[in-house]
């Protein structure tokens, strides 16, 4: 068998071994170098998520090495000479995971490598122009992207080219599953919006979307959040982490947009989050299977679970006040032999009815394979 995936007579299994690799980029690397085989397979992996763990600035030069001739002229003008070789394969294409954080601080990388002496506000126009040149690169690539973590990085701003660029091309976003999104300052959060109202017509297959949001309450961005959820077919995990537990109008319609994926959303995260009675729109979902309620009023949450559709196999309660364990006894006794992982975690904070609480476990829920009370 060792022979015939050397030889890539059985490519389905190689592939699966290479993918269990995709964070290993030395491994990878080594792989490539096998044979022209071994490198066919390897390289798309490899560029998956370029930006994360390469450490070389080969990344930003491998993309350029397909830069038009606008694209050179603007390095010229910086002084850099854009004699980059031509590569084997169409790297840009590969992509499918792009975290700005990672992209932003590749981007200063190869600045600094390129031009030690800029001058720092030329510094801050370059890296403009080469954080546009490269996603310019990406779109017209044809790379589909997978998962997308947007943040408030002030390296990354669209210029209206990029704009009109990812609304006439549906294809960047149609695959995308995962989007992460994380804002702590207004600074940049004009972009983030930017990119996310696209979205919802480019965008409609997503399994997951998280939401960590610090002390930001753009009614734009909320409206965006919205408008992704509603337009969505299928959602599955929703997660929502806020920087205090305190109201916000705006995460209420949020959550009231969720009632659209009834059927389909199947694990909720709420973390640091006011109840509102917006909330009663859990008492809908049909499929819930994971809950994590993080310092949010959990028992006012968790008595809208409608325990008779929702058969939970993973429930996480965690809080800075004690925990009265009786609020939870009707979901226990529901989900029974379904329930696999269960944390109960008060901090230094009482945790009532804990013996209640334990004869429960023990005699409906004898399936759990993480316990921590």
């Amino acid at each position: 068998m060792a022979s015939k995936i050397l030889m890539g007579d059985m490519p389905e299994l190689m592939d699966r071994i290479l993918m269990n690799l995709k964070t290993e980029f030395r491994s990878l690397h080594s792989c490539a170098l096998v044979n022209r085989h071994w490198c066919k397979m390897s390289i798309p992996i490899l560029w998956r998520d370029p930006f994360s763990f390469m450490e070389n600035q080969a990344i930003i030069s491998g993309y350029f090495s397909s830069l038009d001739d606008d694209g050179k002229l603007i390095l010229k003008e910086y002084g850099i000479i854009p004699n980059f070789p031509n590569t084997l394969f169409h790297y840009a294409r590969f992509l499918k995971v792009l975290d700005l954080s990672h992209f932003g601080y590749r981007v200063e990388q190869w600045i600094d490598f390129q031009l030690s002496n800029i001058e720092k506000n030329a510094k801050n126009k370059l890296k403009y122009d080469i954080t546009n040149l490269l996603f310019k690169i990406l779109i017209k690539s044809g790379a589909t992207l997978s998962t997308l973590f947007l943040n408030d990085s002030d390296i990354f701003k669209v210029n209206s080219e990029i704009s009109y660029l990812l609304e006439r091309n549906t294809y960047f976003f149609s695959q995308l599953q995962d989007l992460f999104v994380s804002e702590s300052s207004e600074y940049n959060v004009e972009n983030v919006i930017k990119l996310l109202k696209i979205l919802p017509s480019n965008a409609t297959n997503l399994s997951e979307l998280k939401i960590r949001i610090f002390n930001i309450y753009d009614t734009q961005l909320f409206h965006a959040f919205i408008s992704i959820i509603k337009s969505q077919k299928h959602l599955e995990w929703f997660k929502f982490h806020g920087s205090e537990k305190k109201i916000i109008p705006e995460f209420d319609d949020v959550i009231s947009a969720l009632e659209n994926q009834n059927r389909a959303l199947k694990g909720i995260q709420i973390a640091l989050c006011e109840f509102s009675t917006e909330f009663e729109v859990l008492w809908k979902f049909e499929n819930l299977e994971v809950i994590s309620i993080v310092c949010s009023d959990e028992q006012k949450i968790l008595k809208l679970v409608n325990t008779d559709l929702c058969k939970i196999s993973t429930l996480e309660i965690c809080s800075y006040e004690s925990i009265e364990a009786a609020n939870i006894i009707q979901i226990l006794e529901n989900s029974g032999q379904l329930l696999q992982q269960f944390k109960l975690d008060s901090g230094e904070n009482e945790i009532y009815s804990q013996s209640l609480l334990l004869e429960i476990l023990i005699n409906f829920c004898q399936n759990i394979t993480y316990l921590y009370i």
